[in-house]
């Protein structure tokens, strides 16, 4: 179960969201469970947390894109969507990366797209794949992992928690099966998880959420540069 937050001081229209998010869910056969809050900041005084937070950006308590900043401190790799009918907040609200920008005089169009997006990113979050160690099966879960790392022989798979894991094996065996989970080859050694990406300086590295800096190497920097921006306007990230 997927769960999901409206959070929005119009009580009028964060009714219309619910129901609208709830038929377009349905209509994906996304298994979604989506609540209400119109007071902002109760979601930072809240115990509960959700997966996903369909967030105005003009709220008189704090606005949307503050509440953005105040959770990413608190939660890792939740999902947030700005709702408002104000088209030139999109700009501003680029700087604390959403996955999506609804407008709400789009608002059944715009959630169709946002949702079968934020489908793809749940399914490829749970799920788990089989790679070689030398000649014996392993299971690695790709959502989990940050980068991979080539070692002579070996690859090393350096979790987002952290914990590494080597193997015997090639990168270039991996890079074909990783590509479907957000992995971009970036340098001989490094092949990354686009989705633990904090900034991308252009080909010369990125830095990963956790502060790991990684180099890109010149025959790779114009591809990467090309698939990471279409990437992120596609709003896979």
């Amino acid at each position: 179960m997927i769960t999901a937050l409206v959070v929005d001081d119009d009580i009028g229209f964060s009714k219309i969201l619910l129901d609208a998010i709830t038929e377009v869910s349905r209509q994906l056969h996304m298994n979604l469970e989506v609540h209400v809050e119109n007071h902002p900041l109760h979601c930072l005084e809240a115990h509960q947390v959700y997966d996903i937070y369909f967030l105005d950006i003009e709220m008189p308590e704090l606005s949307g894109i503050d509440l953005v900043k105040r959770l990413r401190e608190k939660y890792v790799n939740k999902e947030f969507v700005f709702v408002s009918a104000h088209d030139d907040y999109m700009r501003s609200s680029m700087f604390v990366k959403p996955r999506a920008f609804v407008r709400k005089d789009h608002l059944m169009a715009d959630l169709t797209e946002t949702l079968h997006v934020l489908n793809e990113v749940f399914r490829k979050c749970d799920a788990e794949i089989t790679v070689k160690d030398n000649l014996r099966d392993i299971r690695i879960k790709p959502s989990q992992i940050a980068y991979m790392k080539s070692e002579e022989h070996y690859v090393r798979i350096c979790a987002a928690s952290g914990e590494d894991l080597l193997i015997r094996n090639k990168l270039r065996m991996l890079e074909t099966r990783m590509k479907e989970y957000d992995f971009l080859r970036i340098h001989l050694r490094y092949l990354v998880n686009l989705n633990y990406v904090q900034d991308y300086y252009k080909y010369k590295q990125m830095v990963l959420k956790s502060g790991e800096e990684l180099p890109i190497s010149a025959p790779y920097a114009k591809h990467v540069n090309e698939i990471f921006m279409n990437w992120v306007m596609a709003g896979e990230r």
